[in-house]
């Protein structure tokens, strides 16, 4: 049905060798599909992706079944359904033409991380950069749509703060720094994994104090690190415009965040404020982005803490993004008379899940 030879020679394969391609594509499931098939049903539980081998696909979304995207050769559909990043599909898949295609669905994934495949290097790294494209566009609709506050004022400010600033800063977390590796192995993402890999990850990471009020993160500048919140509790701000920012989510112990950034190298797409004292642990951004400091195993687990962590950053993104859209079309249109500045409204408090939380699994259909 397929040459591996012709799978090798797609962009996201050339750089496996032929005989460990070989072995992957075991965990993949072949498929001829006729045109005028439905792969895939916006609103569905199902966690598979779709490679496509030859053929074009349609992506179709709403009531409305208007076409958003059509996809081709070496292209990838599917993806953040199968890392977690979506419950349910978000849109209607069809084939227009004639497809061959590789399927891989959970159990596939399973087997290949199983195997310590290559290839997943590969998905995880084309994953990462898709939801870290998919959250930077979530971003950008938050700051078209919110109506956000001012930024709250640096705790310490006055006397304290003049002075504190002038020895290096204000007071960051008390008592004894938090033990990354208690911390570590407490997260879902590093469950039943190799407890070894997870000790030489943790004695890499050296905790920070964060003051209260301090910016970790400002929207608009370089990233080249991310953070793991050891304890304490951090405001994510999108601008709106002005002085005005729209509260994104409040990051708990456990978030793992600054990854977009580090992942696709753009600028920040967000301001993270410290709302407590906090212990972070830095995370350079070469070891998200395939350099040779890590070991392989080391790699691998920050690599699914970091999908994890985005997947749920996605959710949490989306929802608010739909929380405002309904306000938006909720709200009444009325002629302004005065020039009276609007209040915006209080935003509730929302919390990110912490780093690997899974989401809730979709019952499994039957094959066939």
């Amino acid at each position: 049905m397929f040459d591996p030879a012709e799978v090798h020679r797609l962009p996201l394969f050339r750089s496996v060798s032929k005989a460990k391609l070989m072995e992957a594509l075991a965990a993949f499931m072949p498929s001829e599909v006729d045109p005028g098939q439905v792969l895939m049903v916006e609103g569905e539980a199902d966690r598979s992706m779709v490679l496509v081998l030859d053929g074009e696909l349609s992506v179709h979304i709403g009531r409305d079944n208007v076409e958003v995207a059509r996809m081709g050769r070496g292209e990838v559909v599917g993806e953040m359904a199968l890392f977690g990043v979506l419950d349910r599909r978000a849109a209607t898949v069809r084939t227009l033409s004639p497809c061959r295609l590789l399927i891989l669905d959970l159990s596939g994934l399973t087997y290949l991380r199983r195997k310590r495949s290559p290839v997943v290097t590969l998905l995880e790294e084309y994953a990462l950069v898709i939801m870290a494209r998919r959250l930077r566009q979530t971003n950008e609709r938050i700051g078209q749509v919110g109506r956000g506050e001012p930024l709250p004022q640096k705790a310490g400010a006055g006397l304290w703060g003049r002075v504190s600033s002038i020895f290096g800063g204000g007071r960051g977390a008390s008592g004894p720094a938090p033990d990354p590796l208690a911390f570590l192995v407490g997260l879902p993402a590093f469950r039943d994994q190799d407890p070894s890999s997870i000790a030489a990850l943790a004695a890499r990471l050296k905790p920070e104090a964060i003051a209260a009020g301090e910016v970790i993160v400002r929207e608009g500048e370089a990233g080249d690190r991310a953070w793991l919140l050891l304890s304490g509790q951090v405001q994510v701000y999108r601008s709106c415009g002005g002085e005005h920012h729209e509260r994104i989510a409040r990051l708990r112990e456990g978030s793992f965040f600054g990854l977009a950034s580090v992942v696709d190298g753009s600028p920040r797409s967000a301001t993270c404020l410290a709302e407590t004292p906090c212990w972070v642990a830095v995370v350079p951004g070469e070891w998200l982005r395939g350099g040779e400091l890590l070991e392989p195993h080391e790699a691998s687990l920050l690599r699914r803490g970091a999908l994890e962590a985005l997947a749920a950053q996605v959710r949490l993104a989306n929802a608010h993004v739909e929380h405002l859209e309904q306000q938006l079309s909720s709200r009444p249109t009325v002629e302004m008379t005065t020039a009276a500045p609007m209040r915006p409204p209080s935003q509730p408090s929302v919390g990110l899940p912490p780093m690997g939380a899974p989401a809730t699994p979709p019952p499994r259909r039957p094959k066939g």
